[in-house]
């Protein structure tokens, strides 16, 4: 009867075991799909951003809006004051 004991409870405890494991498995299966999910959100919403940088620094949206908006125009004529070179020295 000692004997039936041990190995009933030794079946128990490797049972249990398994159970935990198992259910452990489960448990990180479920977070890396959560976190999955979460990257797939993020990196949508990184490249949505990107865009919206992207527009922004936009050289011909940047020039005609100074112009449009802020009147800014071209100067007719560049006048070039040269300070400090080697050959005036």
């Amino acid at each position: 009867m000692k004997k039936y004991a041990w190995c009933f409870f030794l079946v128990l405890v490797l049972a249990l075991v398994h159970l935990f494991i198992v259910t452990s498995s489960v448990g990180l299966k479920y977070n890396a799909a959560s976190l999955k999910i979460k990257y797939g959100k993020l990196y949508a919403e990184s490249r949505r951003l990107n865009y919206f940088v992207a527009k922004k620094e936009n050289l011909s949206r940047i020039d005609s809006m100074a112009v449009s908006k802020l009147g800014m125009v071209y100067p007719e004529k560049i006048d070039y004051i040269v300070i400090g070179t080697k050959e005036t020295e």
